[in-house]
């Protein structure tokens, strides 16, 4: 242990890195003692070398790029004979005004805190910025000085004050404003507040307080906790392999290696961007939140934050990246969660082939500060497939339903009235998650209402207008209400075993229908559906069709239909762009749609069709030059109600869902940006026909139960 005497008025604590302070109380002759630490588990590392360089020619100063990012360490010095990038031209000592910036300090205390900052960006260039020879503080106008030779040098991106004077500085705010990145020490004063400088200066934006914590990540006793600088207050290791010593001085300088990994990763961010980054990369520490002991909590070292994806990602679709400011990573489309919605056709060939699945898994996104992270993409996918759809399913067990039939007087002219309601998601979380006492069956639930206006007269012209409703069941016949009858029935777990693509990926429309018989068991049918859906997929698209319904029979019914789907920035139900988007498909389909029933308690059904499509591409997304697109779809299946019991309903059914079966696209890959943030990318042709076969079995039985719900 070694004491030096200094002279000086006590105002704040001291804030050297320290584990012992004796101040002795109404005395103007203070000490600080240094000790050895006493439990340090830090990493093993060659301590720096503190010999005085010999005395040589002076070399040029080295020409510094632009845009290198440059850490102003304001500090006791740096020696340079320890493999640091000490850039000379940057570097002064503004305690005696001239060029010499050796550390002179028995600790070597900025040549330790210039070896942390390169521990945690490694390479980093350094400006040593000398105002204390660690015999006293240092002057308000040496830092001052400091800071000023800082703003001035566009390329001193980060600030660590880790030594010097401890208050006010008046080119603080400056030095916000130029863009900096600052790191300040709370201090080493055992309080609740952190030091004087700090307290003056948190509210900057590029303002990070820095506590310190020993080699297990619990905070120092030393350490001024974070106070009312909670929201600018972060915690970092303390101590380190290369000083015996240890406190918020080196905490302040591995933070601002931090900051300047950061930079390295997006050298476009501001200091508050980088500020802001390590905030949302900390690990909640104490209270749950922003604490008054530990702020925004802990970061273990630079590898933390730079691995941390902070917000929704983005996936580049342009040539060039944006520089992300927190909201948005720009120059791409939309990489978080459902907003990368694919149809199940288009899913099986962009996930599930092996060429196409394995460069997912090395796609390059950026964060919403821009920066780059290699993701396997195929997680942040979500397939729109109604073939799995069980909140619908249930959804239809508790539909309700009514009907009404009014005569006009007008000869044999007629309007039917059909209703039904039925609840949302909402509704099933309020059932699950109520209360004793609460009434969900009545007050509770959310609805949604359909409903079926037909009406004409009962030997010619017949029409339905219907909102809310699903097509499948509207366009099985207009003109055969056992037909609708029949495909009512149906509650199996998918969606689209007996419906064409043309009525739009939904099970709820809008949609209009006339019919006209041209015989006594030939009719033609025209129609149009809209799907606008805002409660899950967002999907966007209209539909217009003809069809045929020839009727074989009393017992069974024989529907040809021609239809033209078009989708709004959307491909076969998938999301509302994103980086699968399209700006547009037209689909073009012919279906045929046939029941018999074979008797009052049985009946077939069957379902089967192609398409053609027209694939209009999207600027931001991964796919690019669509070729024409088929494809196919089809599903047989048995129904039968009042089988063992009034009013039960059973089913099986085997289907193939709609397969791609021709069509190519272009498969755009990120994987790197370059140093000026051009995306590199990997062009390949992929094939969208899906590999093997796809079927599925699917059976079903309902019975109600009497005096439930």
């Amino acid at each position: 242990m070694f004491t030096k005497p200094q002279f000086g008025l006590i105002i704040s604590a001291i804030s050297r890195p320290l584990r012992s302070v004796i101040v002795p109380v109404a005395l103007v002759f203070y000490s600080t003692a240094y000790a050895q630490v006493t439990d340090p588990t830090p990493p093993v590392t060659t301590a720096p070398d503190t010999t005085t360089p010999e005395t040589t020619e002076p070399e040029a100063p080295a020409i510094v790029p632009e845009g290198t990012i440059v850490v102003g360490l304001i500090d006791t010095g740096v020696n340079t004979n320890n493999n640091l990038n000490v850039i000379s031209e940057f570097s002064t000592d503004f305690l005696l005004n001239n060029g010499s910036f050796f550390d002179s300090t028995s600790i070597s205390h900025g040549t330790t805190s210039a070896l942390i900052i390169d521990e945690e960006s490694s390479g980093i260039a350094i400006a040593a910025l000398k105002v204390t020879n660690g015999s006293f503080f240092g002057t308000q106008a040496a830092s001052d000085a400091a800071l000023f030779a800082t703003i001035q040098n566009s390329n001193i991106r980060v600030l660590s004050i880790s030594e010097g004077f401890k208050g006010f500085l008046n080119n603080m705010g400056a030095a916000s404003d130029a863009g900096k990145f600052i790191s300040i020490q709370s201090g080493n004063g055992f309080s609740d507040e952190p030091n004087a400088m700090a307290s003056a200066h948190f509210v900057l934006p590029g303002v990070v307080i820095v506590g310190g914590a020993d080699a297990g990540g619990g905070l120092l006793a030393q350490s001024n906790r974070a106070g009312a600088t909670a929201d600018r207050y972060v915690v970092t290791h303390g101590v380190t392999g290369f000083s015996p010593v240890f406190g918020t001085s080196f905490a302040a300088a591995r933070m601002a290696g931090i900051g300047a990994a950061v930079l390295v990763q997006n050298p476009t961010l501001t200091g508050e961007d980088v500020a802001q980054v390590i905030f949302a990369s900390a690990i909640d520490m104490g209270e749950e939140g922003i604490d008054p002991v530990w702020g925004n909590g802990f970061v273990a070292d630079a590898a933390q934050v730079i691995n941390s994806i902070v917000g929704p990602v983005t996936v580049p679709t342009n040539d060039q990246a944006n520089t992300g400011t927190g909201g948005s990573g720009g120059g791409g489309s939309s990489g978080a969660g459902a907003a990368l919605l694919v149809g199940a056709a288009v899913g099986a060939a962009l996930l599930f082939r092996g060429d196409a699945e394995e460069q997912l898994e090395k796609t390059l996104v950026l964060d919403s500060y821009g920066r780059p992270f290699e993701v396997d993409l195929g997680g942040y996918v979500t397939i729109a497939d109604r073939a799995s759809d069980v909140g619908s399913f249930f959804s239809s067990l508790d539909e309700q339903y009514g009907a009404a039939r009014m005569q006009t007087g007008l000869g044999n002219s007629f309007v039917d009235f059909r209703y039904s309601t039925f609840g949302t998601e909402t509704f099933e979380f309020d059932r699950y998650s109520a209360l004793a006492g609460d009434v969900v069956w009545d007050d509770q639930q959310n609805t949604d209402v359909s409903f079926s206006l037909a009406g004409g007269d009962v030997d010619g012209l017949n029409y339905r207008i219907s909102h809310n409703t699903n097509p499948s069941t509207q366009f099985a016949s207009v003109a055969d209400e056992g037909s609708r009858g029949v495909m009512s029935q149906a509650v199996f777990l998918s969606g689209e075993t007996f419906v064409s693509p043309a009525l739009g990926f939904s099970s709820r429309a809008n949609s209009a229908a006339i019919a006209y018989p041209l015989a006594d068991d030939l009719s033609l049918q025209m129609g149009v559906v809209s799907v606008d859906e805002t409660h899950e997929f967002g999907l966007d698209s209209s539909s217009a069709l003809i069809q045929l319904d020839y009727r074989l029979s009393e017992r069974g019914a024989v529907d040809l239909q021609i239809a033209q789907l078009t989708e709004n920035q959307s491909f076969f139900g998938g999301s509302s762009g994103g980086a699968f988007g399209v700006n547009q498909t037209e689909t073009w389909t012919v279906n045929l749609t046939a029941h018999y029933r074979l008797s009052d308690r049985v009946s077939l059904v069957g379902n089967m069709g192609q398409g053609l499509s027209y694939v209009d591409e999207a600027d931001e997304s991964l796919l690019h030059n669509f070729s024409n697109v088929r494809s196919e779809w089809f599903g047989f299946g048995v129904l039968a109600n009042n089988l063992f019991a009034d009013g039960d309903r059973a089913g099986v059914a085997w289907s193939q869902p709609m397969r791609i079966t021709s069509g190519e696209v272009d498969y755009v890959i990120p994987y790197a940006l370059d140093g000026g943030r051009k995306v590199l990318k990997n062009t390949s042709r992929l094939d969208l026909r899906a590999e093997g076969a796809e079927h599925r079995l699917e059976a079903y039985y309902r019975i109600p139960l009497s005096g439930f719900g």
